[in-house]
């Protein structure tokens, strides 16, 4: 603020000529209104986010807790019965992809879920 004997402006703050210290010249005048803006998007965003995680959050507590995923007994897993033909077929794929390999071939090889589990009965 200005002395009594200094001028002032309308607002009562040292005019820019008169200051001789630099802590008396005025401050730049700037709008609240970014400020305000920036503080509300930063409130809404963070809302936002919060309600979207408990809204996710009790979703998937609901999901866990109807046994549809889990359960609370154990299940008994057939082990997979593979045949000597289907062993010998898996075999002849995975020969092949490996013979692919070693000759830098691109090519596509397709293994059905037969396939894996005679190969994996098989070891």
């Amino acid at each position: 603020m200005a002395t009594p004997d200094q001028p002032t402006d309308n607002a009562g703050y040292a005019a820019p000529s008169d200051a001789t210290d630099p802590a008396e010249k005025l401050a730049p005048i700037s709008s609240p209104w970014p400020g305000c803006i920036i503080l509300i998007t930063v409130v809404v965003v963070f809302g936002i986010l919060v309600t979207l995680f408990t809204f996710v959050f009790q979703k998937q507590s609901a999901w866990f807790e109807d046994d549809s995923v889990t359960s609370e007994t154990p299940v008994e897993v057939p082990e997979p019965n593979a045949t000597e033909s289907q062993v010998k077929a898996a075999e002849e794929k995975l020969d092949a992809l490996y013979q692919a390999a070693l000759d830098n071939r691109i090519d596509r090889f397709l293994f059905t879920a037969d396939d894996l589990n005679a190969l994996i009965a098989s070891q």
